[in-house]
């Protein structure tokens, strides 16, 4: 469509806006990325944010915390996919809560759709495994520690250097 605008000019003289969504953009065409003017990347939401989502569909804030607790990667829309299908297949509160915890379990957040892999998104906080316990590869650990762990060990200096 872009391209055809831009060889015949049929868009001239009007305001055009193109609107493209993908979970990467690397799933786009590359022609088409190349006529985007601007981006706009909408991370998945972190546990602080995650949570004040669960706050806004669950009327106990403990019930909350936990649902929050195990649904690293959900985004709203996943959040409120689950609360939504909970309702309907519930007539108490106790029933709410187990298909909710259930729903969560069984859903596919958004941050794992479009891939083929049949693995779950973990929270970091919940991976106890160090650089000290992968045997050899030093130098694969080295440039890892400087690529990923170093702009957010030292974000302040990072900064500075640009």
């Amino acid at each position: 469509l872009v391209n055809l605008c831009q060889r015949t000019g049929e868009y001239a003289g009007f305001n055009v806006l193109l609107v493209a969504v993908a979970n990467d953009i690397n799933q786009l065409y590359p022609f088409l990325v190349s006529s985007f003017q601007a981006y706009i990347e909408m991370k998945i939401p972190d546990e602080t944010h995650r949570l004040s989502i669960w706050k806004a569909y669950l009327d106990e804030d403990q019930f909350a915390v936990a649902m929050n607790s195990s649904t690293f990667g959900f985004t709203g829309k996943d959040i409120e996919r689950i609360v939504e299908k909970a309702r309907f297949q519930s007539n108490n509160i106790e029933m709410f809560h187990s298909k909710v915890e259930e729903l969560s379990r069984i859903s596919r957040p958004a941050s794992l759709r479009g891939t083929n892999s049949n693995f779950t998104v973990l929270s970091p906080t919940s991976i106890d495994v160090s650089f000290d316990d992968i045997g050899g590869l030093g130098s694969v650990k080295d440039a890892l520690k400087e690529s990923l762990v170093w702009p957010h060990k030292f974000r302040r200096e990072f900064e500075i250097l640009g």
